[in-house]
């Protein structure tokens, strides 16, 4: 069985569609609130919404990426230049990752 024990889960947007994952992904008791990271456009609104479960706010798309194993984008189709993901320092979220994680 996959353990889950260490890796760390990040949200680019943090909708309902993310926060949906999330929620289930603690009630299941597959991960702890201490393990899921979520980065949106606006971070104020992230936080108190986070807060609801726990999870850990970032600041922008680079600061998920560099904390995270897993990473969702979890944005509609015409938000993803708007997240900043594929914009990155060189140009491409590929860039900033480590050769270990998942999108």
């Amino acid at each position: 069985m996959l353990s889950f024990d260490n890796v760390k889960i990040g949200f680019i947007g943090y909708g309902n569609m993310a926060s949906a994952i999330a929620k289930g992904l603690i009630a299941s008791g597959a991960l702890q609130p201490a393990q899921l990271y979520a980065a949106a456009r606006d971070y104020e609104k992230l936080c108190r919404n986070a807060a609801e479960l726990g999870i850990q706010p970032c600041k922008n798309a680079s600061e998920l990426v560099d904390a995270c194993d897993v990473i969702f984008i979890a944005v509609k189709p015409y938000q993803i230049k708007e997240t900043g993901a594929f914009h990155i320092r060189r140009g491409s979220i590929t860039d900033i990752m480590r050769k270990s994680e998942l999108v």
